[in-house]
């Protein structure tokens, strides 16, 4: 992690405010699912002596023969009864909290809402929530069947756009070399939308660098010849992480200057994870290849982790910063709307 002072005193009032109080979630609930554990091994042992005592009590009040035919016809069925009542004790059990609070999310709803009352944007945090699908296939990122969100930040930026933000996912069905219907990961990571105050009618895509250009027409949602969108830019740093797709390539040069080239590579080489642009339909889509943004740690583990804040801090004050600085070049580029209407993609 870089020094950077604003996170060093944000950590320090979240450790000051929360970190007794979560720490007292987690510790409650590893106790319950300690005991939840014991019940699961008390049914599991409790039926192990019941299978026991009806085989005592079979072999010792009937003869070999009838038995054998006696634990066919009503032991067998006793074990299996038994052993699939363990596996379900084992699989529901753990997750019944008899009502208590549950760490994750009480982590999540203090944490997270901290982090962004630090950025003071007027932004809200909603646990269960999602982002639209919708919005996301608008962005034109990848071909997918299945799609969930979840972690929903929304709210109006000081800067005038409407912004949301959550975690998403995707996944591709197919079928194996057996016939069987499986899926697979696609995408998962974080998800931003910002409604952008000007219209800007033109398409600019922002993506990965790629060694053979070819594989973004395959994988993209958009039936398009990225190779004639393809925008070359003047800084070579910049394209050894990016490729610039555009339909109107003067306004893809005003819109990405040297000072916003230079605030995508910095970002990059630091967080050294991917992440990709749409410019379209007055808004702008950032996506974040960041499995579990706002994850929490395992229960067994301590209550805070440093890295795992640091990253949502960054990630959040490197889209108001870009945010800042698109809508602002937004405003001063002159181009007629008419005209870039009639460029659209």
């Amino acid at each position: 992690m870089e020094n950077d002072s604003g996170f060093d005193k944000l950590y320090e009032d979240l450790k000051s405010k929360y970190l007794q109080e979560v720490e007292d979630l987690r510790l409650e609930e590893q106790n319950i699912i300690k005991k939840n554990l014991r019940l699961n091994y008390t049914i599991f042992l409790s039926g192990v002596v019941l299978i026991l005592l009806v085989l005592i009590i079979t072999f010792f009040t009937n003869n070999s023969d009838d038995a054998i035919e006696y634990m066919q016809s009503n032991v067998m069925p006793l074990i299996g009864f038994v052993i699939l009542g363990t596996v379900l004790a084992f699989a529901f059990i753990p997750r019944y909290k008899f009502g208590k609070a549950d760490y994750r999310s009480e982590y999540k709803q203090k944490i997270v809402k901290a982090i962004l009352e630090y950025f003071n944007e007027n932004l809200e945090y909603s646990l269960r929530k999602g982002i639209d699908e919708a919005d996301y296939l608008n962005a034109d990122f990848e071909n997918y069947d299945v799609y969930f969100s979840e972690d929903l930040i929304t709210g109006k930026l000081k800067n005038g756009c409407q912004f949301s933000f959550a975690e998403v996912a995707t996944r591709k069905r197919y079928e194996d070399l057996n016939g069987q219907r499986r899926t697979k990961d696609i995408f998962e990571g974080a998800f931003a939308k910002i409604e952008t105050p000007k219209p800007f009618k033109a398409a600019l895509y922002l993506r990965k660098d790629l060694k053979d250009k070819g594989v973004l027409e395959k994988i993209s949602s958009l039936k398009l010849n990225f190779k004639d969108l393809r925008t070359e830019m003047d800084s070579d740093e910049f394209k050894q992480f990016f490729d610039v797709y555009c339909n109107d390539k003067i306004i893809a040069m005003q819109l990405l200057t040297a000072d916003i080239m230079q605030l995508l590579v910095d970002f990059r080489k630091e967080m050294h994870k991917n992440f990709e642009i749409t410019i379209k339909d007055d808004n702008i889509y950032i996506r974040f290849d960041e499995e579990f943004l706002f994850r929490v740690l395992n229960i067994e583990t301590s209550t805070f982790d440093e890295q795992a804040i640091y990253r949502q801090y960054k990630i959040l004050k490197f889209i108001f910063a870009l945010t800042n600085n698109i809508v602002k070049l937004l405003k001063e580029t002159e181009y007629d709307v008419k005209t870039s209407e009639n460029s659209e993609i």
